[in-house]
C-alpha cells in the first residue's frame, strides 16, 4: 500500500507494518499538504458564499417579477375589462352586434395572460410606460413580453382603441 504527499515533489512513502512511515520528511509533507487543503477549503467556502449570494439576488428579482404579475392582476385586470366592453359597446351595430358573450369573450381573450393585458393596457393608454419607470418595472415587462411573446396580441392598424 501506497500513500502520496505532496512536498516541493509528489514523493511516496511506504507504509510499515506497525503503521509508521518510513522517513522524517513526512511530517513535512503533511504540513504542506494540511496548508494547501486550507487554501482549497478556503476557495471552496468563498465560492459557495458568491454562490449563495447569487441565488438570494435571483431569489429577490423573482419575487419582484410575481408581485409585477401579481399587479397586473389585480390592478390592470379590472381596468382592462372594462376599456374592453366600453369599446364594444361603443361599436355596437346590426354587423357586430357584441352581446354579453361577446363581451365575455373579448374580457377573457385580453385578460387571460398578464402579457396580453399589459400590452392591451399599454395599446390603449390605460397606463404608460412612466407608470413602468415610476414602478420600478420597465425590466420586468421587458422580461414578461419575452417569456410570453406567444401569447401577445398582433393589432393592426385598424383595431385601435
Amino acid at each position: 500500500m501506497y500513500l502520496a504527499f505532496y512536498n516541493i515533489s509528489v514523493t511516496s512513502f511506504r507504509l510499515k507494518a506497525d503503521n509508521t512511515f518510513g522517513s522524517d520528511t513526512v511530517n513535512i509533507a503533511c504540513n504542506s499538504k494540511a496548508e494547501s487543503c486550507i487554501e482549497i477549503m478556503e476557495i471552496v467556502v468563498i465560492a459557495a458564499a458568491m454562490l449563495l449570494c447569487w441565488m438570494t439576488w435571483q431569489l429577490y428579482r423573482a419575487k419582484r417579477f410575481n408581485r409585477f404579475k401579481q399587479l397586473i392582476r389585480q390592478e390592470l385586470k379590472p381596468k382592462v375589462a372594462n376599456k374592453v366592453a366600453e369599446n364594444l359597446l361603443a361599436t355596437r351595430n346590426k354587423l357586430t352586434p357584441n352581446t354579453d358573450i361577446h363581451i365575455k369573450a373579448s374580457q377573457y381573450y385580453w385578460t387571460q395572460y398578464s402579457a396580453r393585458t399589459l400590452q392591451a393596457a399599454l395599446r390603449w393608454k390605460i397606463v404608460d410606460e412612466e407608470w413602468l419607470r415610476s414602478t420600478g418595472n420597465i425590466r420586468n415587462c421587458q422580461h414578461l413580453f419575452y417569456i410570453e411573446k406567444d401569447k401577445l396580441a398582433e393589432f393592426s392598424e385598424e383595431s385601435e382603441a
